[in-house]
């Protein structure tokens, strides 16, 4: 009976070493602050900030995915625009929220314009259109 015991032990730990794989830590699934595994591509993306930052900074999706931008308690006020004209948030707001659905493939560049006057500067991002 002990070592049917021992078995049925050895076997529960072996069943569940066995049913992850060994990815190095890597994010296997997309989550809820976004960020889309390599090479995967995700359906739908939430982009947020981590102090004056996007996170995460750039994302990778299928053509016909909304990608949304949250952010809260932005000093100064934080936006959300393309260059190209593509598309523009709106004024810098303290706390907000933005989408936009890309139907297109390619790459597409970002900025807030509080923080990245121009497009160059530190909140930056891309989302690439698979």
């Amino acid at each position: 009976m002990k070592k049917l015991s021992i078995a049925i032990a050895v076997l529960a730990l072996a069943g569940a070493a066995c049913s992850g794989t060994d990815d190095g830590g890597a994010i296997t699934s997309p989550t809820a602050t976004g960020g889309a595994p390599a090479g995967a591509v995700a359906t739908d993306e939430v982009v947020g900030t981590t102090g004056n930052l996007w996170s995460p900074k750039h994302i990778v999706v299928a053509a016909g995915t909304t990608v949304e931008w949250e952010w809260e308690d932005a000093v100064g006020g934080h936006n959300v625009v393309f260059d190209n004209d593509l598309y523009r948030s709106g004024d810098p707001t303290g706390d907000g929220r933005a989408s936009f659905e890309f139907n297109d493939t390619g790459i597409f560049d970002y900025y807030c314009e509080v923080h990245a006057p121009g497009g160059s500067g530190i909140m930056t991002g891309s989302v690439t259109v698979e």
